[in-house]
């Protein structure tokens, strides 16, 4: 597990580091060109991409992770912590996802497309979304990404605070489908059925159809041998 000096922005291996290891972690749709691990490994290229809008997400990450209670020393993100080019790191990664989000100390959500007006969340700024929710609600990654972490906050595209999971629980319970209890611990969510969890995924895509058997590991509790061009046959083996 690589994660991001949150001061410095350059990425340790967690094997590496000693003392209790407390981190955060963001969750997040990806746009554009994000930053990748190689891109973020070099010295100089941060020194010259720091206002790059990519890397002013994670270094705003950084800065929240930073001013935490106690402050964060380190942050992971799926854009650049993993090698995706090593195949066998890219499948350890992925089925080790769900308790990387589970064992963060706290997991930031930037929703880049809302604004927080008055104690209301704008439906999505982008305009080919006119009168949708964000776009991290259609997400298959981020349903896990919702359900996995113990302490959740939630931002705006200003990074300005919304609320907890908790707090949220009732918005995110209406935009989800996923019920309250389930969002704020009362009841365990991995006592829900094999079906209503996938059916939690209806109406939500990724980029690669595989990912969406691969985004369903661990709701499900289960591993996967990762094979990136199956198509379909992923969630057919998933079944």
């Amino acid at each position: 597990m690589r994660l991001i000096n949150t001061s410095t922005y350059a990425l340790h291996k967690s094997e590496e580091l000693s003392g209790p290891l407390a981190y955060a972690i963001l969750s997040h749709k990806w746009v554009g060109k994000e930053v990748t691990m190689q891109e973020l490994d070099s010295v100089q290229w941060r020194a010259s991409n720091l206002d790059q809008p990519q890397m002013q997400k994670i270094r705003a990450a950084c800065i929240k992770a930073r001013n935490h209670d106690p402050p964060i020393d380190w942050l992971w993100l799926d854009t650049c912590c993993i090698d995706k080019r090593d195949l066998v790191e890219l499948s350890t990664s992925l089925n080790s996802m769900f308790q990387w989000y589970f064992k963060a100390t706290v997991c930031f959500s930037y929703l880049y497309d809302v604004d927080w007006i008055n104690g209301q969340m704008s439906k999505s700024t982008n305009p080919r979304r006119a009168d949708k929710d964000s776009e991290w609600f259609e997400r298959g990654w981020t349903l896990q990404e919702l359900l996995a972490p113990r302490y959740m906050e939630f931002y705006d595209r200003n990074w300005n605070f919304i609320g907890t999971k908790t707090d949220l629980a009732s918005t995110l319970e209406l935009k989800t489908g996923i019920a309250k209890a389930y969002l704020t611990g009362a009841t365990n969510f991995k006592n829900a059925s094999v079906a209503t969890k996938i059916s939690w995924m209806a109406g939500r895509t990724t980029t690669m159809v595989e990912d969406i058997a691969y985004s369903m590991l661990g709701l499900l509790n289960i591993t996967m041998e990762i094979r990136y061009g199956e198509g379909i046959k992923a969630f057919m083996r998933l079944q």
